[in-house]
């Protein structure tokens, strides 16, 4: 994790709910693209726009550095983070069956910046 943060490709938003973090986004950015590479709110704070917030942050910040699209991949059981990603303006572009450890399905999906 620590490479990861020092690294200049790597993006970091916290949200702060409270003068507490309530959630995290990380994302990684390369050659005018960028990927979502991990994103969560805690239990307590879901369903009150910290994820929206989060996603628009890193979507202002990214497209000020350059990116034109934003990817992610996301679990296709994962219903509440599918309409929230969609409601944020990305479309879905793929699938990866089988993507992860339970046997589940990976939705790819993007999202443009500029």
């Amino acid at each position: 994790m620590a490479r990861l943060l020092t690294n200049p490709a790597t993006g970091a938003f916290v949200l702060d709910i409270d003068g507490a973090p309530a959630g995290l986004v990380l994302t990684s950015s390369v050659a005018g693209e960028a990927e979502i590479l991990t994103i969560g709110v805690l239990p307590a704070a879901r369903g009150q726009g910290g994820g929206r917030a989060l996603i628009e942050a890193a979507c202002a910040a990214l497209a000020a550095g350059g990116s034109a699209v934003l990817h992610l991949e996301v679990s296709a059981a994962n219903l509440s983070a599918l309409t929230l990603y969609e409601t944020s303006g990305f479309t879905r572009t793929g699938l990866r069956h089988r993507y992860y450890a339970d046997g589940s399905d990976a939705v790819t999906m993007a999202r443009p910046l500029i």
